[in-house]
């Protein structure tokens, strides 16, 4: 009887390890937690993540990851669309030499690839940064979006 106790506790002792093992393999570590959090943190701010994928149509975009921000309409006139080069930021389209949105852009974090402002939102094109602060200041320097259209 005390034989098969022993044998219990062996089994029950494997079947915990292995419980242990496979668990630990899908929780997330190091900079998948670091990416869940920033997030997370990203959604509490009203940012919706959206993962894509660099084309060879805009290489400029490759290994980043859109974080979209509603806003109120906008005309269409308003609506523009830049990415990061290196001589700076160049206009894809939109309007040329407005102060505004020369200021948005001087405000943006340096992990920020591209930004595209249509009627009712903001998509934010970056690296994801290690730094979550930059995510507090990408919002910030958003702020006059919220206030009043650009253009």
């Amino acid at each position: 009887m005390q034989r098969y106790c022993i044998m219990i506790w062996i089994a029950f002792g494997l079947v915990a390890a292995i419980f242990i093992s496979s668990l630990h393999k899908v929780l997330p570590r190091g900079r998948q937690l670091h990416l869940h959090r920033l997030r997370e943190h990203g959604r509490k701010l009203g940012f919706v993540v959206e993962r894509q994928q660099g084309s060879a149509r805009e290489p400029a975009l490759e290994g980043c990851v859109g974080y979209r921000l509603a806003l109120e309409k906008c005309p269409m006139a308003a609506e523009f669309s830049y990415r990061r080069g290196g001589a700076g930021w160049q206009r894809s389209f939109g309007p040329d030499g407005d102060p505004e949105v020369e200021g948005l852009l001087a405000a943006l974090p340096i992990s920020v690839a591209g930004l595209d402002r249509s009627s009712f939102s903001v998509i934010v094109h970056w690296v994801e940064p290690d730094n979550p602060q930059a995510l507090d200041s990408l919002y910030a320097a958003l702020q006059p979006l919220h206030h009043q259209p650009v253009g």
